[in-house]
């Protein structure tokens, strides 16, 4: 284990203790969608602490699946955050909080396979591209070239 992964789990171990610490310390009232939305917080932290430990024990160099992937979770997170502003909105519908936590989940994992994979296409093509100006096969010219 790297000690940026031990950075990162010390500071998220940090905030999971926050949160929770803020979720029974400040009187929130204790209601299902309350319960749920508390829930579907330290979901999204876990995931996240997830995909950063994933980034962390990835190969370096490829900067397509690092800044987009990075990119990702910090979008998730805010959209997350952003839906815990509207769950009054389902106060009488728990089940429609519950299905857009899911639903918000789901498109996040579909985009993070997919970021995976292109990027995983776009490192492949550059290694060989640099295989190819190591080996000089980009020195010759194409035929009819100078």
């Amino acid at each position: 284990m790297t000690r940026a992964m031990k950075t990162t789990i010390t500071i998220y171990a940090i905030v999971f203790i926050v949160v929770i610490l803020g979720f029974f310390l400040f009187g929130i009232e204790k209601s299902p969608i309350n319960i749920w939305a508390f829930s579907s917080l330290l979901f999204s932290l876990f995931v996240s602490l997830l995909g950063i430990l994933f980034l962390l024990d990835r190969r370096r160099g490829n900067v397509f699946l690092t800044s987009g992937f990075s990119s990702l979770i910090s979008l998730y997170q805010i959209i997350v955050i952003a839906s815990l502003f509207f769950k009054n909105l389902f106060k009488e519908n728990v089940g429609g909080f519950v299905f857009m936590e899911i639903l918000i989940f789901a498109i996040f994992l579909i985009l993070a396979v997919l970021l995976y994979y292109f990027s995983l296409q776009k490192f492949e093509k550059d290694m060989k591209t640099i295989e190819k100006l190591q080996n000089g096969e980009f020195d010759n010219p194409k035929r009819g070239g100078i």
